[in-house]
């Protein structure tokens, strides 16, 4: 009798189990994002940055199994936002670690290695570090890229609250190749104590008012901005140099012949104080400053992410305006911060 009594509870436990699982799901969540209902509209393309790419996402069937593909469409960054608060509603306060399932595939067939990172915004305003994933070996492609709030951190449900994954390195594209596509199989959002959040399978994107706007403010109206090939970098902060770019003529990818009267070059960085240009000539006839001729801004954003250098300035630091005949070099230094700079252009002020 007792036997049967112990079987008897553990049906009613495990039917109580079943119902209470059900009723979690009930109002359309699932236990994790596997693409199975086809539903993308909490994800985005994000194309702000100066840095970006075009890319384009879309639904993928493979095996019988839904996945997301992100098409990346040229050399630049790709950059796709996750609207993790859309995904989990009020439960976004709980989320402490994302686990993304990311094949990376090469239009050739040919396996390369990618990397990139991942950063957290609630609002306008990235919280922690951002995290660093690659798929760096064929053996283990898939990968999982993690996402961790460390510390206290916390998203807050009074705002939205979202990831955005970048591929920042593509060693397809260093060697000539194509670029390589990203395939997102899987996103699992976890509490602190590892346990998987039920997202909602139904999620729509909903961004807050005003981001991926640049701004602008103070800065020069620029036309016809052409982005220099290579020119992003990180220094260390101790007055060093984030990006070299050597002129044309020394075989580098700096067109000094850009550099004429109305010429703006813009600096899409981060770091606490604004970055520096540095002209350097070693070409002989050159004036005497322009062996290593410092530049300061002349417009920086209210932000401090974008800073601008006119052509007066630059003719004047460097002691002539004949930038074709006699720059060499040209630096984008720090100022005693740490400089991370995504991107240089020249434009024309209007």
């Amino acid at each position: 009798m007792k036997t049967k009594r112990k079987i008897g509870v553990l049906l009613l436990f495990l039917m109580l189990w079943h119902l209470a699982a059900m009723s979690a799901f009930a109002a359309g969540e699932s236990p994790f994002v596997d693409f199975s209902n086809g539903n993308i509209g909490f994800l985005s393309i994000y194309t702000a940055p100066a840095d970006a790419g075009a890319a384009s996402l879309v639904i993928a069937e493979e095996e019988g199994k839904n996945a997301v593909k992100l098409h990346v469409e040229d050399a630049g960054v790709p950059y796709l936002i996750v609207d993790v608060g859309s995904l989990l509603g009020d439960a976004v306060e709980q989320l402490h670690e994302a686990h993304i399932l990311i094949e990376t595939e090469n239009p050739d067939g040919e396996f390369q290695a990618v990397s990139g990172e991942i950063a957290a915004y609630s609002g306008l305003d990235q919280i922690g570090k951002t995290c660093a994933w690659s798929v760096y070996l064929e053996a283990k492609n898939p990968n999982i890229a993690r996402f961790t709030l460390s510390g206290d951190l916390a998203f807050s449900k009074e705002n939205a609250n979202f990831l955005i994954i970048n591929k920042k390195t593509d060693n397809a594209v260093e060697v000539g190749q194509a670029p390589a596509d990203l395939v997102l199989r899987e996103i699992r959002l976890l509490d602190g104590e590892g346990n998987l959040l039920p997202v909602y399978e139904n999620a729509q994107m909903v961004l807050p008012e005003g981001f991926g706007e640049a701004d602008r403010s103070n800065l020069i109206a620029v036309s016809d901005e052409v982005g220099i090939d290579g020119a992003m970098g990180v220094s260390s902060g101790g007055w060093g140099q984030a990006v070299t770019l050597l002129a044309m003529k020394n075989e580098g990818m700096l067109d000094t012949a850009a550099i004429v009267p109305g010429a703006v070059i813009t600096v899409y960085y981060q770091s606490n104080t604004a970055p520096e240009i540095i002209l350097q000539s070693w070409t002989q006839g050159a004036p005497a400053a322009a062996g290593w001729a410092k530049v300061t801004p002349r417009a920086v954003n209210d932000s401090g992410t974008i800073a601008q250098f006119v052509f007066e300035d630059l003719a004047m630091c460097f002691g002539g305006d004949d930038f074709e005949q006699f720059l060499d070099q040209l630096f984008v230094g720090d100022t005693g911060e740490t400089l991370e700079v995504s991107a240089v252009t020249i434009g024309t002020q209007e």
